[in-house]
C-alpha cells in the first residue's frame, strides 16, 4: 500500500501511518489478514469495510451520535479501567468530536452513574480520573 500511495520512504512513513490510522478509525479500511511480505515477513492484509462488511451501515444507522459517542466512551473505560479525561479525548480525537461533544458524553455518563471521576493529585494535581463503573 505505501508503494502504491508513494509513500514507502523513510520520510512518508509518519504521514502514511497517521493515514492508516485515522482510516481505521472512521471505518473505512480494517485488517483482515497478513501477508508474508516486507522485512520482517509479516505486513496487514486491508479491506474497505463497506466491501468486508456490506450490512454494517444499515446496521448502524438507528444508533444516534449521542450513543454512540457514550458507548465508545464507556467501552474505552472498561478496557483500560481508568484515565484522565485528557487521555481519554486523545484517544476518540480521531474520530474528530469536538471538545464539547466529549464533555458533554462524559457529563451524561456521569449522571446516568456509568462512569465516575475523581480527583487525583499523585498524577498532576487536580486531574479528573474517569473510571467505568465507579
Amino acid at each position: 500500500m505505501r508503494k502504491k500511495a508513494r509513500l514507502a520512504n523513510d520520510s512518508a512513513k509518519y504521514k502514511f501511518d497517521k493515514t492508516l490510522t485515522e482510516l481505521q478509525a472512521k471505518l473505512k479500511v480494517l485488517p483482515v489478514g497478513v501477508a508474508p511480505v516486507g522485512a520482517w515477513r509479516y505486513a496487514f492484509t486491508y479491506e474497505i469495510v463497506a466491501r468486508w462488511y456490506p450490512d454494517l451501515a444499515a446496521q448502524a444507522r438507528p444508533i444516534s451520535r449521542r450513543k454512540a459517542q457514550k458507548t465508545l466512551v464507556l467501552r474505552h473505560l472498561q478496557n483500560v479501567a481508568a484515565a484522565t479525561r485528557d487521555e481519554v479525548f486523545r484517544i476518540l480525537d480521531v474520530l474528530g468530536w469536538t471538545r464539547g461533544e466529549f464533555e458533554g458524553t462524559v457529563g451524561c455518563l456521569i449522571e446516568e452513574g456509568f462512569i465516575g471521576q475523581e480527583a487525583v493529585d499523585w498524577i498532576r494535581a487536580g486531574t479528573l480520573l474517569l473510571a467505568a463503573g465507579s
